[in-house]
């Protein structure tokens, strides 16, 4: 029984593990994200990468979900553990949002800009 604690253990540590690499892969390789003209980024650039980062992150949550779900068992500890990794990953997850929603408050005021609509006037 142990050995199968420690397996069950170590399975979930290679998960959180390889989710969080993704994760680092993803938001760490191309530096800061969001800030816009201090990287030389315009809006429309700005607004595609955080599209994509929530695109990243509704599939990472799928995964997490579809790990939790799956996570049936009889043993106690093992649950936990499942628990706890999930709920680790989706902290990380959630507060890679609310970073995200404060990057997309930078820009509201070109959000608001619907200038480009109409045409101007001679």
């Amino acid at each position: 029984a142990v050995s199968e604690t420690f397996g069950e253990h170590d399975s979930m540590l290679k998960f959180l593990k390889e989710k969080k690499g993704d994760f680092d892969l993803h938001f760490m390789a191309n530096g800061p994200r969001g800030l816009g003209a201090a990287n030389g980024n315009d809006f429309l650039e700005v607004m595609k990468d955080l599209e994509t980062d929530a695109a990243f992150l509704a599939g990472l949550e799928a995964t997490v979900q579809a790990i939790s779900s799956s996570a049936t068992t009889s043993d106690e500890v093992k649950k936990l553990r499942a628990k706890l990794v999930v709920d680790l990953l989706m902290d990380l997850i959630n507060l890679r949002r609310y970073w995200n929603e404060l990057q997309k408050d930078r820009w509201m005021k070109d959000d608001l800009d619907v200038s480009s609509f109409f045409d101007p006037v001679m």
